[in-house]
């Protein structure tokens, strides 16, 4: 069974922001923002890195063939690292290019490093990880967006949505929906199987702005989903039930034939082992045949980002 994980990160270190403050790699897993910090890795990583070389080999480990690699302002701006990490294990990744939306020379940038292998787009659009957290009230149709959007089209490139928090400013819903519709020929994925947290659970507008997401993938043709860190989100260990059921939920609405499957690694590991990420969909998923198991954990990935 081919197996690719359509979410990952690499970083030597962290050099980013977080809602305007500068961020940084601390000790022992901890990333710095302004004055403050968080847990971002397991207290178990002595320096907050995960370079190329820590990925492959935990790739190697559970029979992980191939990896799409992102990136996120938090992280920082590295699309020559992802560049870099390519080249140096050739065949085993696919890369994304992430700019600051705002910026000027953004559409440039995208330009400079668009390749067959660096051939998607990262929009980290969340308050809490991304741009609109930086720039308030930032929207996917805005002016400066729409210049992305248009340089995606005319380079053949995917578009990496996260949304971010279900009530918050970067869950677009409509202007996703409007995107899909003025450029059928992009593929967008949005990230985390929609973004449900613990905290919105059993918060019934929170489930149904949700769900009018998760509609957009049997709606558009070229909107499609992503199943990274969703027991993170829930703040679950395995085996995650509640994971499970949102899968199912998913599957029942869009159907296996627009999932593909994630991690976020290195940071979920805070929560699930690399092998537990895979056997949430190849042993714990029981409601899903073997194809469609092949279709999440790696067909339609090879398909979506032309492995």
């Amino acid at each position: 069974m081919m197996i690719i994980d359509s979410h990952a990160h690499v970083f030597q270190t962290i050099h980013g922001e977080r809602q305007g403050l500068p961020t940084k790699s601390l000790a022992s897993g901890m990333v710095g923002v302004g004055e403050g910090s968080f847990q971002f890795l397991p207290t178990s990583y002595q320096e907050t890195s995960f370079p190329v070389e820590a990925l492959v080999e935990a790739m190697d480990e559970v029979g992980v063939h191939k990896a799409v690699l992102l990136q996120n302002p938090v992280i920082g701006i590295i699309n020559e690292e992802v560049k870099q990490a390519i080249k140096k294990f050739p065949g085993r990744f696919k890369g994304t290019i992430q700019v600051d939306p705002m910026d000027v020379n953004a559409t440039e940038v995208i330009s400079f490093f668009a390749s067959e292998n660096q051939n998607t787009i990262k929009l980290e659009i969340s308050e809490g990880w991304g741009w609109s957290g930086k720039h308030k009230g930032l929207s996917l149709t805005g002016d400066e967006l729409m210049k992305i959007w248009e340089a995606a089209n005319e380079l053949g490139l995917r578009v990496i949505i996260d949304p971010g928090d279900i009530l918050e400013n970067g869950y677009q819903v409509a202007n996703i929906q409007k995107i899909a519709s003025s450029f059928p020929g992009v593929k967008i994925l949005v990230a985390h199987l929609g973004y449900m947290t613990a905290q919105h659970l059993n918060n019934p507008k929170a489930v149904e702005i949700r769900k009018n997401m998760l509609r957009l993938a049997r709606e558009c043709k070229n909107v499609f989903f992503g199943l990274s860190a969703t027991a993170a989100l829930l703040d679950e260990v395995y085996p995650c039930p509640l994971s499970i059921s949102l899968f199912r939920e998913a599957i029942d609405i869009m159907g296996a034939n627009k999932l593909l499957w994630g991690t976020d690694i290195p940071t979920t590991f805070k929560k699930c082992s690399y092998q537990q990420m895979i056997d949430l969909v190849r042993i714990e998923s029981t409601f899903l045949s073997p194809l469609e198991k092949e279709k999440i954990l790696g067909l339609n990935a090879l398909t979506f980002f032309d492995f």
